[in-house]
Formats: structure tokens, sequence, C-alpha cells
């Protein structure tokens, strides 16, 4: 009863927004308008579904609204969290923190433009030629955990710069303060001929960490993890009992759990810094409204483990609708291409349990230790058909010597833009995988795979389904099993749009 009376209000939602006269693409904020007799638009979605946070399932209820005037644009996302017994999450209502998550974005103008900055949900962020920060996303796991992020880039007639922060939140949260930023310049040394450098690096791998209660255990080896007074069953049941013979009994009748907190590691105290420096020259050949093409060269090399990999050649060719990339690439034992990436978040510190009350954590720069020198290819392609369907495609294959498996990566997205379907007014799905030794484990904490399906129920509202599935590995044993291992959110989403 509970989710059908929600389900009713999210339409309701939906045909006053549609009355109103909102227009949007729930998941892609709005653009600013390119025609300047178009000054003003407005966006809205309500939303609906469930979403699993620090193990509780929670029924979603909200909505987002999206403003442009002219170059500014403004995204508020406010939605109400309700537990199984109906309760509301009141974490998300209690400090100034809180209302702060409700900011979606505030932008002004967009990338490519003489100055552009961006504020909140990331996308798809990049340096130079994606050596290093390649499609990073502060959004991975939204909106379970909300990241305040911050992008911005200036383009002048003889230099230009880029920079990026994932979330400005980490810089005071927890004993031990962090961040991922980065930033690149650029200068037109002759012509159009451009080299850059570019400085790449998290000062904390460990924030990957969920720590909900700040104790400085993370949540998946916290038996509380909303209650900073006790991280053990152990710890707790002395507390109350005061007697460690009463407890020990417990224990040995398989009652509680025997853990003592003294075996477990705080990571708050604990930091691995990461970082990355690049230099980069490129040059466009042809530089036409039709046909454009690029040549460019890219370097970059670790600080931590010396490792380096470099591009050369690169190149990108758009025809009209089609654009063509291809590069070379080289590396060295302990360097990962783009390894600031899209599931980079995932990836930063992985939290495993043996079964028997063992927790390991490794961080992403923990795994290039493993990492031998390799060279290899990427090629991708993106179109557009007539703007009714929109694809793009990358594949990276890395190989050894003397080895015939590839570390393989692949980005795939593809996007209906128009109604060619009656009654369905959206059609995407996307498929992320990302440095994988053997395709036959393509589920890693590094895969993410997602789709969107919208149900045009009268003219100007639509009922779109959302699904999101990644991974983790919580065992530690290398591979992907069980359902405790597969995380999908499904969330239904009431979009209007003014036809």
């Amino acid at each position: 009863m509970k989710q059908t009376r929600i389900i009713i209000c999210t339409l309701l939602s939906s045909l006053l927004l549609a009355t109103a006269g909102i227009a949007a693409d729930p998941e892609t904020p709005a653009t600013p308008p390119d025609d300047k007799k178009d000054l003003f638009n407005m966006a809205g979605s309500a939303l609906l579904g469930g979403v699993i946070i620090d193990g509780v399932n929670y029924q979603q209820i909200g909505a987002r609204f999206e403003f442009n005037i002219y170059k500014i644009g403004l995204g508020l996302d406010i939605q109400i969290l309700l537990d199984e017994d109906g309760n509301i999450r009141k974490k998300d209502w209690d400090n100034w923190e809180a209302y702060l998550d409700k900011i979606y974005y505030v932008s002004w103008a967009k990338k490519g433009d003489p100055f552009y900055v961006k504020y909140g949900g990331l996308e798809y962020t990049y340096l130079g030629y994606n050596i290093a920060v390649d499609g990073y996303s502060n959004m991975i796991e939204y909106p379970a955990y909300k990241r305040q992020g911050l992008e911005l880039a200036f383009d002048s007639k003889d230099m230009g710069g880029e920079f990026m922060v994932n979330d400005i939140k980490e810089m005071w949260h927890g004993k031990k303060p962090s961040v991922l930023m980065g930033g690149r310049l650029y200068y037109k040394i002759i012509s159009e001929l451009a080299v850059g450098v570019s400085l790449a690096g998290d000062l904390n791998e460990y924030k990957g960490l969920r720590d909900s209660d700040g104790d400085g255990y993370p949540d998946e080896m916290d038996w509380y993890p909303n209650d900073s007074s006790w991280v053990t069953q152990r710890q707790r049941y002395f507390d109350v009992l005061g007697d460690m013979g009463q407890v020990d009994a417990l224990v040995a009748a398989g009652l509680i759990d025997g853990t003592d907190v003294s075996s477990l590691t705080p990571y708050s105290n604990k930091t691995s810094r990461s970082g990355i420096w690049s230099a980069d020259i490129g040059f466009p050949i042809i530089k036409g409204k039709t046909i454009k093409w690029d040549v460019y060269s890219e370097f970059a090399q670790i600080f931590n483990t010396g490792g380096y990999g470099f591009t050369l050649p690169g190149t990108r060719l758009t025809i009209g609708p089609v654009t063509l990339t291809a590069e070379y690439k080289h590396a060295s034992d302990k360097f990962l291409f783009g390894y600031y990436n899209k599931t980079y978040e995932l990836e930063r510190a992985v939290i495993s349990d043996d079964g028997a009350g063992n927790f390991s954590v490794a961080t992403k720069l923990d795994t290039l230790q493993s990492i031998k020198g390799m060279d290899g290819f990427l090629a991708g392609l993106k179109f557009n058909i007539f703007n009714l369907l929109e694809a793009s495609l990358k594949y990276q294959a890395l190989f050894q010597e003397d080895d015939q498996d590839a570390l393989t990566s692949i980005n795939g997205e593809v996007e209906l833009k128009k109604k060619l379907i009656p009654k369905i007014s959206t059609a995407k799905a996307f498929y992320t995988m990302n440095n994988v030794e053997n395709l036959k484990n393509w589920k890693t904490p590094g895969t993410i795979m997602g789709a969107t399906i919208g149900f045009e129920f009268i003219s100007g509202a639509s009922l779109n389904l959302n699904y999101l599935i990644t991974f983790q590995d919580k065992d530690g044993n290398g591979t992907i099993k069980g359902k405790n291992e597969t995380i999908t959110q499904i969330t239904v989403t009431a979009t209007s749009q003014l036809n």
C-alpha cells in the first residue's frame, strides 16, 4: 500500500509539472540556450524509487528543478527518503551540509566558452587528452552519496586552462581532510600549436571508504555505522553489562559477534596519496565547421611509482556527425592510463571481508604494484544519425609482452534522441568496464552499467525506469559472485515535457 501511494503521488507530481509547462530530461542537466532569443528555460521532474544507503532500504520521493537564465544554470534536487517504517531519514535535514546537498549544480556557460565554471554534480570531467583524468564523475553513487565538486575552464587567444575538484566537503571531513583535484594550463606557441602541462592528485585515497558516524572505522566493519559510541557488538555489550565474563558467554553461545575493536584498523589515521603529472602537445590540422582533424601526443608519470605512459600519435577526426579517435599507447610497469576515470570513486579504496571477521583494504594505488608494462591502442567512434540516434564507443586494449591476454577497457553509450517508437519518450543505455585482464571476469569494481526507458502515459508526461548496476568484491577473492556483491538500484522518475 505504501508503494502504491508513492506511485500515485509521483504521477500527480508529473501532471502538475506538465500543467506548469516544465520540460527536461532528469538525467542530463539543462544546457544554456544557444539562441539569444531563448534567454530563459526551466525544467523539472518528479522522482520515485528505492535506494539502499548504509544497508538500509529507503523509498525515494522528490523533485528536481533546473533553470537557465542566459548562461547561468541552476539545478535543485529536493528528496525525501523514507525507511521501511515510513520515517524520514533525518540525516538529510539535520545540518547545513545536508541543505548544501540540495544544490544539484550551479554553472556559468559551458566548457569550450571563454570562461566556464560549474559547482555540484560533475558527470564527465577530463584534463587535456584524458591521459590522467579521463571522464571522472562524482555522481557515480548519486543519489545515495552526494558530492559537491568544482570544475572550471578558460580559453583565450593565446592560452587556457582547466581545473577540477571532486568534492569540497572532503576538505573538512575527518581527522585527515582530503580532496581529489587536478589542473591544466596550455599555451599556443605557434598559431594553433598548443602545449600543455597538467597535475592531478588525491590527497587521501582512503576517503573512498564510507564512515557515516565519523568514528574512523569504515561502515563495512562497523556494526553500528550510524552511532560513534560503538564499533563492535563485543564493545557495546560490555558497556551495557559491565562484565566481560557475561560478554564472553554470549560470544561462546553464538549470540553476538566476538570481534574486539582493538583488532580493527581505524582508517581515519591512515593516508594514501597519489599524484600524476603530464604534458601534451596538439595541433588542429583542419579546423572547419563540418570537418575537424586534430593530432596530439601526451605523456604522464605517476609520482608514487615512477611508472609512465604516453600516447604517440593520437588523432581525432570529425566529419559532420561522426567522430573517430585512434591512439597508440605505451605504458611502463606500475602505470594505468586514465587513472582518475569514471569509476574512480568505486575503486579509490575497496574493503573486503574474508568471512571470518578479517578485513583488508586496497587502494587503487595498491593495484598498480601488479601492473606490468604494456603496448596497445585505443579506438573510438561517436556518431549522431539525423539527431534521432546518438551512440559512442571507446575500446582500449593493452598487451603485455608475450601475453595474449589484454588489459581491456570499454566505454559505450547509446540514446534515442527523438520518439522513434510510439509511447517511448526516452531510451538510453551505457556500459563502462575499466582495466579488466580477463573478459570472462568482467564483473569488477570498475564495471558499471545502466539504462533508462521512458513511457509516455499522457501527452507531455512520462514515467521513466532507471537502472544502475555496480559491483563490489566484498570477500576480496578477486571474483564477483552472489547477490550481495552485485548492487542494483532501480528508480522511477516522472517527467513532464512542454511540446
